[in-house]
């Protein structure tokens, strides 16, 4: 689930993530979750409650990501971080998976809020590091292909990148130079349901082609998209939406 768990305006409150806390538990597999802007930045919205957005977002790792009966991702092997759990990774028959905390909102990047913007950095300082060093182990342990899942969309292919998001792109452009097994990047927030390869090459402005982005649907088409996975195959991810007959 690549965030927005509930509405931008909807109540942040402990139980609208309890809900969707006891849904996962219910699983009887491990659950990928990344936060999204609705569970944390948009809880200032007066309609979701008034909330401080840094105090929410700590409410969510305690809620979500404290208890390993939640998602059960200590069943995968995880190489989890401890200060920003949701910035995990593990390997599964050839493929990596990376989990990154990218929201949309700015990816809480507010010049004018000083509580804001601290939170922004650090998070962002963390979060390259662990990219780079994810991108440095699947290339290490011989990854067949990896998948990326973060809830912002990045804005790929301005040619000005917003500064919320361009540590993103321009640390996935350089991990790209030079690899050759595919990257599948999944993130939501704007809705639109988008497959396409936008990550540019910055030495040849070429887009590579075995980076492929998808934007998942969301309100008020919110569907599932389904990804098969074959990694004796050249392109080893295939996609599609997956509409439920009711």
């Amino acid at each position: 689930h690549v965030g927005d768990i509930k509405s931008g305006r909807s109540s942040c409150s402990e139980q609208t993530y309890n809900s969707v806390r006891n849904l996962f538990r219910k699983q009887p597999v491990p659950i990928l979750f990344t936060p999204g802007d609705n569970e944390w930045t948009d809880c200032w919205r007066l309609p979701a409650g008034g909330h401080d957005p840094e105090e929410k977002l700590a409410e969510l790792r305690e809620l979500f990501f404290a208890d390993p009966t939640v998602l059960k991702l200590d069943t995968l092997a995880v190489h989890q971080q401890k200060i920003y759990p949701e910035h995990y990774r593990f390997m599964k028959e050839g493929v990596m998976f990376v989990s990154l905390h990218v929201v949309g909102s700015y990816n809480n990047r507010y010049p004018r809020r000083i509580k804001a913007m601290r939170e922004f950095r650090a998070r962002s300082k963390v979060g390259k590091r662990f990219l780079q060093e994810s991108l440095k182990a699947a290339k290490k342990k011989k990854a067949k292909a990896m998948v990326l899942l973060f809830h912002a969309n990045p804005r790929f292919g301005r040619k000005k990148l917003h500064p919320g998001y361009k540590y993103l792109i321009k640390t996935l452009a350089k991990g790209m130079t030079g690899w050759n097994r595919p990257v599948l990047a999944i993130h939501g927030d704007d809705h639109r349901y988008i497959v396409d390869q936008p990550l540019k090459d910055p030495k040849t402005s070429k887009h590579f082609s075995n980076f492929t982005r998808v934007q998942v649907p969301g309100y008020p088409l919110v569907e599932l998209v389904k990804v098969s996975v074959d990694t004796e195959s050249d392109q080893v991810f295939s996609v599609e939406m997956f509409v439920p007959e009711n």
